[in-house]
């Protein structure tokens, strides 16, 4: 029965990942969450999102996002991860967008499998790094609260963070004929996002496979390009050091 289970969720997760995520001024990113239950942790983990790109009427180019994390929990209630997520160009598919990220996880765990968490953190990056007209930078700082539960091999964790987002722009060829169209609607400003999100997470072994979705909602009123929701499939692998 727990096999038949799983199966069907996973299916319906490379169904949702197919259909979700993609990145634009703003790249909607996984939540850490449940990253630690003790101290001297050492976690590594991993998730992908299908991103679909518009091409043509009712035509998509599907190109696949992977995203690492590492962190480590120096602390009974205290740890750190780091996050590296690439976005590639649909068409070259070569390294287009990257957020690096850093954040410092509060978190406590009680005997009734109850797991309140919250993640402190801020990540830079660059998008379109692979046009050669000009330079967009993407810096955000973020505050994460979160409670889990877990019961035997099931975890639930439901999540939202709070996020503000800034970008720098550099024009290199200003005296090119070229489409900036992409930069249209870029606010020179603090734009702030609310992102709730759910989480599902199988345990085995030290081994968690998860399931998340989440919603962005842009609080401040601009035309900055970001997808509204996003699904994610990870992998998550905890050390006792």
């Amino acid at each position: 029965m727990k096999n038949k289970f799983l199966q069907a969720i996973y299916a319906m997760a490379i169904t949702l990942s197919i259909t979700s995520c993609s990145s634009r001024h703003y790249m909607a990113t996984s939540q850490n969450v449940q990253v630690f239950d003790d101290e001297k942790q050492l976690v590594i983990s991993g998730d992908v999102c299908n991103n679909l790109y518009p091409t043509g009427l009712l035509e998509f180019e599907s190109v696949a996002d992977v995203s690492g994390s590492a962190g480590y929990s120096f602390h009974k209630n205290i740890g750190v991860i780091s996050s590296y997520r690439p976005y590639r160009n649909p068409i070259s598919k070569n390294l287009s967008s990257y957020l690096f990220e850093n954040e410092l996880v509060l978190f406590k765990t009680d005997h009734h499998n109850w797991s309140p968490a919250l993640n402190i953190g801020f990540g830079i990056g660059e998008i379109h790094q692979d046009n050669q007209d000009y330079t967009l930078n993407l810096s955000r700082q973020f505050v994460q609260p979160s409670i889990g539960y877990k019961y035997d091999w099931f975890q639930f964790t439901v999540s939202s963070r709070l996020t503000k987002a800034n970008w720098d722009l550099y024009i290199d060829n200003p005296n090119q004929d070229n489409d900036y169209f992409i930069l249209e609607g870029l606010p020179n400003q603090d734009v702030f996002f609310i992102e709730p999100a759910a989480t599902m997470g199988f345990e085995k072994n030290d081994f968690t496979f998860t399931l998340q979705y989440s919603k962005v909602f842009q609080l401040s009123n601009t035309d900055v390009r970001f997808n509204p929701s996003s699904f994610f499939v990870g992998l998550k692998h905890r050390f006792e050091i």
